[in-house]
């Protein structure tokens, strides 16, 4: 458990905090770590980060309530394990991602959670790691994409879990952030997706146990 915040302004920060997440699941969301990398997966377990892990693609642990798209800032799925999520979700889920983002952006490291439509795993949880631009709107060309700033990492992390408790997700899928596209080593992929996990699950569990 983080220690106590010292300053009034911290203290004021988690009490709105508290009272912005009054409905939310009394859990501290299940991360379940997977790769396509095997020997990623291992290190991550090794690490501790996330609380189950799958040598392959997390989507098939069972009873998944969402799975993170490491997604672009234009919603567009077409490589990486974003197309993995859409060949196992269908092609809604790109238009409900890419809707959602052309009426709202997100920035670098947010987090939005929205449905997709499927019944096995219901929500998709939006984490743009790279910047992506759509080649004359034709979403079958692909998008030109940035590299991944490594402090992208650590942020993307710590919000998806942040989101999942808002959002009563219980148990959610997700693999390297930044380690594949967005070009960052992977061992220093793993780190900062650790920094960012351990100080979420120490502020939830503040939350849930004061």
């Amino acid at each position: 458990m983080s220690p106590k915040c010292a300053t009034n302004n911290k203290g004021i920060e988690m009490q709105n905090f508290k009272q912005y997440i009054s409905e939310a699941t009394k859990d501290v969301p299940v991360m379940v770590f997977g790769d396509m990398d095997a020997s990623v997966a291992a290190k991550a377990e090794k690490m501790g980060l996330g609380e189950e892990w799958v040598r392959g693609d997390p989507m098939k642990a069972p009873n998944l309530d969402a799975v993170v798209s490491p997604a672009n800032t234009v919603g567009e799925m077409s490589g990486g394990y974003d197309l993995v999520i859409r060949n196992k979700l269908g092609m809604g889920v790109q238009q409900k991602a890419m809707k959602s983002l052309e009426k709202s952006k997100l920035y670098l490291g947010q987090c939005r959670v929205i449905r997709t439509g499927n019944g096995k795993i219901p929500y998709l949880m939006i984490v743009p790691t790279v910047v992506g631009a759509l080649r004359g709107g034709n979403t079958s060309a692909g998008t030109v994409q940035t590299k991944t700033p490594p402090e992208v990492i650590k942020k993307g992390t710590y919000n998806m879990m942040m989101e999942a408790y808002r959002k009563n997700i219980n148990r959610f899928a997700t693999v390297l952030l930044g380690g594949g596209v967005g070009g960052v080593p992977k061992e220093q992929a793993l780190k900062l997706m650790l920094q960012g996990y351990l100080q979420a699950y120490d502020e939830i569990d503040e939350l849930i146990h004061g």
